[in-house]
């Protein structure tokens, strides 16, 4: 028979996770201006991209650690295919550069 505080333990733990799963704001179930709002609020959140998937977005620059760079994000809403939810944080590129230089030959 199992330990019953081990089993506690366990059912603890998932239930926790699930609960922290289920905090996840849908974004797809909100409107873009909605989704939008709540990312500018709260500088940081993970979402749900769909019932999979999910990702952090960031109102700025400033929530992304410093050897990353925020790129503009785009996402399924309840009203938009590609609403500009915000940012994402990604891996800075040293190849590319933010101005772009014309060489002429």
């Amino acid at each position: 028979m199992p330990n019953p505080s081990k089993l506690a333990l366990i059912t603890a733990t998932v239930l926790i996770m699930q609960t922290a799963a289920e905090a996840r704001p849908l974004v797809q179930s909100m409107s873009c201006a909605a989704a939008t709002a709540m990312v500018d609020q709260a500088g940081s959140i993970v979402m749900d991209t769909s019932p999979t998937t999910f990702e952090r977005f960031v109102s700025g620059q400033a929530f992304c650690a410093y050897e990353l760079v925020a790129e503009p994000a785009f996402t399924s809403t309840s009203d938009l295919t590609d609403c500009p939810i915000g940012f994402i944080c990604q891996p800075r590129n040293e190849n590319r550069s933010r101005t772009q230089t014309l060489q002429f030959s």
